[in-house]
């Protein structure tokens, strides 16, 4: 179910922090509807505005007020308290605002939404653009990008003398296409593995603040 939650958050609010908006409270989701700038780190929090709440057992969805009446909702422990309190509040807990349904089967190991950019189309962009021999072995799919080796064929070919020093990886994020070339720096070295974008960019806040996020270097077409 929290895969169908946060498939429903990326096409909702935007998928590059869809996984952190979503929280497990046992028999219900939370949604945080905060703005991606939120997320990031340069916004502040909206006071006032909504959560979403979704019931695991019917996948029904309500949107939830952040007033200090609607305080007992999200404290709720059980179903049955949540359903009470939800009343108590105007919300009417057989009247969701929707429902969040579960992918069909044949679509259940395919990533959602989509990514712009494919290993394949990836592969077929390195090859336009360095000349490397060696494709496919410099790929490691991290999840949410693609990490490039950029050592010389030569090292590829087994020849550990021919490692270039100093090189990191390209890191090639997946929804936008965006190509980020990284030093192998030890501040930089815990960004090769990061497992969320919003990690990679908390890395290089601090080690590589001259990166703009919005302005990469370089892009793979999509």
């Amino acid at each position: 179910m929290r895969e169908d939650v946060v498939r429903w958050a990326a096409e909702t609010y935007g998928p590059r922090h869809a996984q952190r908006r979503v929280s497990d409270r046992g028999f219900a989701f939370w949604v945080d509807t905060n703005s991606d700038g939120y997320h990031d780190g340069h916004e502040q929090q909206v006071y006032g505005g909504q959560s979403v709440l979704v019931l695991k057992r019917t996948g029904g969805f309500w949107h939830v007020g952040s007033d200090p009446w609607s305080h007992a909702v999200y404290t709720a422990d059980t179903e049955r308290r949540l359903r009470r309190a939800m009343k108590k509040v105007g919300l009417n807990p057989k009247r969701p605002a929707g429902t969040i349904t579960p992918r069909p089967p044949e679509l259940a190991d395919v990533d959602y939404p989509p990514p712009s950019v494919t290993h394949e189309r990836l592969v077929a962009w390195l090859r336009v653009i360095t000349g490397w021999r060696h494709l496919e072995s410099r790929i490691v799919d991290l999840g949410w990008a693609f990490s490039v080796s950029t050592q010389p064929d030569e090292y590829h070919d087994g020849n550990t003398y021919a490692m270039t020093y100093g090189n990191g990886p390209m890191i090639v994020v997946k929804h936008n296409g965006a190509a980020w070339r990284l030093a192998s720096t030890p501040d930089l070295v815990p960004a090769f593995s990061a497992a969320t974008e919003d990690e990679f960019w908390r890395i290089l806040a601090d080690a590589a603040p001259y990166f703009d996020r919005n302005n990469p270097p370089e892009s793979v077409p999509h």
